[in-house]
């Protein structure tokens, strides 16, 4: 009868050194990729500030693309052409009302500002319309619900009971809120001036 092959007796702790030495690390299977953007550095012998390189990340979700007007998304939506009667008629009644200030304002000479901004997109998705001067803000938006509807300021005009009386008969009770998210509307039409660089198109004296 052959003898059997004999193999030297292996123990536990041989077994655990063997195993470590051979696992496999979890950093070695996976390397995974930095997606933070470095930093600048200056390089001393181009002279020059190298710009720090932008992530994959962050090109790939990058807006290409413009905003739309709210009021022309209205034209098509079920919910604008439901309210295109009713807008249609604050749109004309805020165009009367938006001749009849500047008629009020012409009488001291006011630097006006007057500026449709149906197809401009500089300044947000909402706003149609807008007047001011230094007494005065008025702007015509659709809201995001494709209702349009009136902001104005007239607290320091000195038509303020003729301007009041005019935005209370001419629209219907709801439309026009009061535009309160500036401290001081002559502050605010400096702000204006300085951001469309006083544009002879949108400026000028009554």
């Amino acid at each position: 009868m052959a003898e059997r092959a004999s193999y030297p007796k292996q123990t536990k702790r041989s077994a655990r050194i063997k195993f470590a030495l051979t696992k496999p690390t979890v950093q070695s299977l996976t390397k995974p990729k930095s997606t933070t953007m470095e930093y600048a550095e200056y390089n001393p012998s181009k002279n020059q500030l190298q710009e720090p390189k932008e992530p994959e990340l962050q090109k790939q979700y990058r807006r290409t693309y413009q905003l739309r007007k709210t009021w022309k998304i209205a034209q098509w939506h079920h919910r604008g052409k439901f309210n295109a009667g009713m807008n249609l008629a604050i749109e004309n009644a805020f165009n009367r009302i938006r001749e009849q200030i500047k008629m009020l304002y012409a009488q001291h000479g006011e630097y006006f500002y007057d500026h449709d901004l149906r197809e401009d997109y500089t300044e947000n998705t909402d706003t149609i319309h807008a007047i001011a001067c230094s007494t005065l803000y008025m702007s015509l938006d659709c809201h995001p619900s494709f209702e349009y509807e009136v902001y104005y300021n007239i607290d320091s005009s000195p038509f303020k009971v003729q301007i009041a009386a005019l935005i209370e008969h001419g629209f219907s009770p709801g439309v026009a809120k009061p535009f309160d998210r500036v401290v001081s509307i002559e502050t605010y039409f400096l702000h204006i001036r300085s951001y469309w660089r006083d544009n002879p198109e949108h400026f000028g004296y009554l």
